[in-house]
Parts: C-alpha cells; sequence; structure tokens
C-alpha cells in the first residue's frame, strides 16, 4: 500500500505573473496581486501549478513536491527556503542571524532523494 497526501486541503489562488513561470517552482508575492520567481533564500509563498497568458496558479496550501538542492530536508519540521532554481533548499542560520529572516517551517512529510524531490505541506 502506498501513502498519498496529495489532495489534501489544496488551496489554488490566481497571481499576475511577472514573467513567465514553470509548473512546479516556487514564488514569492512580488506586487500587488503578482508573483515572480524566487532568488536563492527567499521566502516561497507557495508553488506553481500552471502559468499562460500572463497569469500563474498558484498552490498556497496543501501538500506539494517540491525539487529540492543541496542536503537532503529531513522529515518533519524544518526551515526550508527557496533555492533559486525553482525548488527549496534546507535554510542555514549563521550565528548573529534569526531563523525567521532565512526561511518558513514546512513539514517535510516524505523525501525522495533519487529524484531529489520534498513532499511537503504548505
Amino acid at each position: 500500500m502506498t501513502v498519498s497526501f496529495k489532495g489534501w486541503k489544496e488551496r489554488v489562488a490566481t497571481f499576475e505573473a511577472a514573467s513567465d513561470l514553470e509548473a512546479g517552482s516556487v514564488v514569492k508575492v512580488s506586487g500587488n496581486g503578482q508573483v515572480s520567481a524566487c532568488s536563492a533564500g527567499d521566502k516561497f509563498a507557495g508553488v506553481v501549478l500552471s502559468c499562460r497568458g500572463g497569469f500563474a496558479a498558484v498552490q498556497l496550501e496543501g501538500y506539494a513536491e517540491i525539487s529540492y538542492s543541496g542536503t537532503a530536508p529531513a522529515v518533519g519540521y524544518q526551515l526550508l527556503c527557496a533555492d533559486g532554481s525553482g525548488g527549496v533548499k534546507t535554510a542555514t542560520i549563521g550565528q548573529s542571524e534569526q531563523a525567521f529572516s532565512k526561511g518558513r517551517e514546512h513539514l517535510v512529510a516524505a523525501v525522495d532523494t533519487t529524484a531529489q524531490t520534498a513532499g511537503i505541506i504548505l
């Protein structure tokens, strides 16, 4: 038996897209009703489900499978931020930095190290 969290409490909103965005990439709110691609280290608002005609459907809640870079995140609550390539990475915090400035805590429910994806609850 395989466990699936897909479809759980999904919430999607349509935003104006600052530029063409790829499905599966994380985005940030960049203006009034507008989203754009994240830079490395940004907190992300959601995941693009589709983008066309200058608009993007962005998943803001629920379970999403997102690519990650760097060290695989551990399951459980993890501090994550954008990796600058459309995916996420585990946020690292220096001694003088505060946790809230470097990412948001998300529940990592599954990690696939072969596909380099993490299933997270947004």
